[in-house]
């Protein structure tokens, strides 16, 4: 009876492997020495971006001990994809970098990218977003020589449709969150 069971587990683990349903292989351990990430702080960074309004909060952090595909820009990118978010739209960029500083030796950087919501509209919907406001966020990863953590730091808002220039909706750093 046992051979009989191992049998038909053995069948049903490759039936669904080869749909694609099998729970994926455990994670590998973290390695004891990784961080979720440095306080920018401490090393003369800040949590606050630099754009034109004073500086837009870095409010939410993957940690650099999230799984690794995650911290890829294109495992990010599909992550981000099934938030509901993509890429810009028609992949244009109309605003100005808004440079953060981590505190990891590398000053004062661009965002690697800014993601826009996408509306369930594949190619078109971050468009939409940008005439009619959504979330957006920029992204930060946290990888220079004096605290590379390889977390990701994101300024995540809310904000209003183009005729009122993009602007931050009320509350809308909690908001976008």
């Amino acid at each position: 009876m046992s051979s009989l069971i191992k049998f038909f587990q053995s069948v049903l683990s490759h039936l669904l492997r080869s749909l694609g349903l099998a729970k994926p292989a455990p994670a590998a351990p973290v390695p004891p020495t990784a961080v979720d990430y440095y306080d920018p702080r401490i090393r003369g960074g800040s949590f606050l971006n630099r754009s034109g309004s004073g500086g837009e909060p870095l409010n939410v952090i993957i940690s650099g001990r999230s799984s690794p595909e995650v911290l890829t820009s294109s495992g990010f990118l599909n992550f981000a994809r099934a938030c509901g978010m993509s890429n810009e739209c028609l992949g244009l960029h109309m605003g100005v970098p808004e440079p953060a500083n981590l505190g990891d030796g590398k000053g004062w950087v661009a965002e690697r990218e800014v993601l826009r919501q996408h509306y369930q509209l594949p190619f078109l919907g971050t468009c939409i977003e940008s005439l009619i406001g959504g979330n957006h966020f920029r992204v930060y990863p946290q990888d220079g020589p004096d605290a590379n953590s390889g977390a990701l730091f994101l300024a995540v808002s809310q904000e209003e449709d183009a005729t009122q220039n993009h602007n931050i909706v009320p509350d809308g750093y909690n908001v976008g969150r």
